[in-house]
């Protein structure tokens, strides 16, 4: 899994993309959506519409630049009868002058990822629009069904799950009996209200992007996708290799790996812990017995004796004890902060291990009443994912897998809700067997532990045109870092997607490890405000 629940949407902040159609064509646009929507679904343009409207983002440079913001109508279910018609959210970014390569189609993860406009108004989307318009023209498609875009007939799909008591244990069992929960009601509601849940499926969602490159008009794209977008784009390449130019993927995740591999997560742990170790600066606060075996005693000593801990609620004025066990401990190994698998988030990890240690579990205590608190998921996430499923070979090798000890039931929301799920599982041959002769380049960090370094040496081993950039030190968000600590290797990437050539990438770069920060007198629970962001 790839810290699923928390690539839910993206919240960064305010809408700041400034967008400016054409008056003539926006308007007949707007008139023939909304005259369709008072229809009712059945009048939704008929599948291949598609509609482009000019637009334009203001970057973070202050720079202007002019792009397409388009929907294409395709069938919800393409194995159904006289299926309804829903809309595929596209912006499409013209080319630089001196750029002749393939488009690019960036594919956003998730399920339930996108680029708001907040993000590429950001210093971060200047840098993709510029990186990938030198190349070819950019289309940034969005999943169906996200609840993450407003577009209309883009239905914003969205499953609630209740909150759990603050005052008991928390164990697994509870929290995927929430999973079930919320899961079956999502399903029904939506199904009343006409939606054909069983198209919210990886082929469908494949079939969008071919739908999209046909329509466009163009015969060979570039596919770039980190996180569940590697895993869109392998699915395509399954499908549509022909069309398929060559690969740029991070956060690699194959098809048969949307459940994670417990030995293979921690293995990522392990390697932040040298890190950690091998730090002069954390040096006097580290447990004599190594991090590792006092993080094994704490989750032992949970087990055996939760923990009540009494604070200031976060957001309230108020007072509450929350229970605190092993499985809080356990869930929070890797999700400690809105931006734990980043650089920056990861920088804070060792502080929040080394207090816990230190038996101060406030601030994992406001975790968990953030945890334990209703939530809100994009229901395409267990859709899309328990399309995948696994094969019951991994499975078998997963569940008898003895890092489960210490990170815990980390495929707990796919083991609850694949049972209820409408979507059409794969079979085996569309998971494991992908042989398409086209270049792949995959970059991937060692310290990632959301799409761990093992899946992308699987895959490699058996892709035939494969190369992998191990980025030593780097995390889930690898692609980015190389651009900012080897622009020269960033250079070699915009060959490869200009040419297609792999011979210059080079098999392992190092990047300097995080700069971990070392407890303090004042502690992480006491940073916290009522407005601070902890992840879900």
């Amino acid at each position: 899994m790839h810290a699923r629940l928390s690539r839910t949407r993206r919240l960064t902040g305010a809408r700041s993309a400034v967008v400016l159609p054409s008056v003539s064509l926006l308007t007949a646009f707007v008139l023939l959506l909304s005259s369709a929507s008072r229809a009712g679904a059945d009048a939704a343009p008929p599948p291949g519409s598609l509609h482009l409207t000019p637009a334009f983002v203001t970057l973070a440079d202050g720079r202007t630049v002019s792009y397409q913001e388009g929907v294409l109508f395709v069938p919800e279910n393409r194995r159904a009868e006289n299926p309804r018609t829903v809309a595929i959210r596209f912006r499409r970014f013209p080319a630089r002058e001196d750029a002749n390569g393939p488009p690019v189609f960036y594919l956003p993860g998730g399920p339930g990822g996108t680029i708001d406009d907040g993000e590429l108004a950001s210093e971060d989307g200047r840098r993709i629009v510029d990186f990938f318009t030198s190349v070819g023209p950019l289309v940034i498609v969005d999943q169906r069904g996200n609840a993450a875009v407003d577009a209309s007939f883009v239905p914003a799909m969205e499953m609630a799950v209740s909150g759990l008591p603050l005052d008991a244990v928390e164990t697994p069992a509870d929290r995927k009996a929430a999973y079930r929960r919320g899961f079956r009601d999502a399903l029904e509601r939506w199904s009343k209200r006409g939606l054909d849940l069983a198209g919210y499926d990886i082929h469908n969602a494949v079939a969008d992007v071919e739908a999209l490159r046909a329509a466009l008009g163009y015969d060979e794209i570039v596919l770039r996708g980190n996180s569940f977008g590697s895993q869109w784009s392998f699915a395509y390449l399954k499908r549509h290799p022909e069309h398929v130019a060559r690969a740029l993927l991070g956060g690699v995740e194959p098809l048969n790996h949307a459940y994670d591999r417990p030995a293979h997560v921690w293995a990522a742990h392990r390697r932040i812990i040298d890190l950690v170790e091998a730090d002069p600066d954390l040096a006097p606060h580290l447990p004599d017995a190594g991090l590792e075996r006092a993080i094994r005693t704490l989750l032992e000593d949970l087990a055996d004796e939760p923990r009540r801990v009494a604070l200031p609620h976060p957001e309230r004025d108020e007072k509450v004890t929350v229970a605190i066990g092993r499985y809080d401990v356990q869930r929070a190994l890797k999700r400690f902060a809105p931006n734990y698998y980043k650089r920056r988030g990861l920088e804070k990890w060792p502080r929040f291990i080394l207090e816990l240690l230190e038996g101060d579990l406030r601030y994992l205590a406001a975790l968990t009443i953030r945890r334990r608190q209703a939530e809100r998921i994009p229901l395409i996430f267990p859709l899309i994912d328990n399309s995948l499923g696994v094969t019951a070979k991994r499975e078998r090798a997963l569940r008898g897998d003895a890092a489960r000890q210490i990170v815990g039931p980390i495929n707990a929301f796919y083991e609850a809700t694949r049972g209820l799920t409408p979507t059409r599982e794969v079979s085996d041959a569309f998971r494991t067997e992908l042989d398409a002769d086209v270049p792949v380049l995959m970059i991937q960090g060692d310290l990632d532990r959301s799409t761990p370094i093992e899946n992308a040496r699987h895959i490699d081993g058996v892709l035939p045109r494969s190369h992998l950039l191990h980025v030593e030190n780097g995390t889930h968000m690898a692609i980015r870092e190389i651009r900012r600590f080897h622009p020269e290797v960033t250079e070699t990437v915009r060959a490869f997607l200009r040419t297609g050539l792999l011979a210059d990438i080079p098999e392992r770069v190092t990047i300097p490890a995080p700069d971990f920060q070392e407890p303090g007198e004042k502690s992480l629970f006491a940073e916290l405000d009522a407005s601070a962001r902890i992840a879900n």
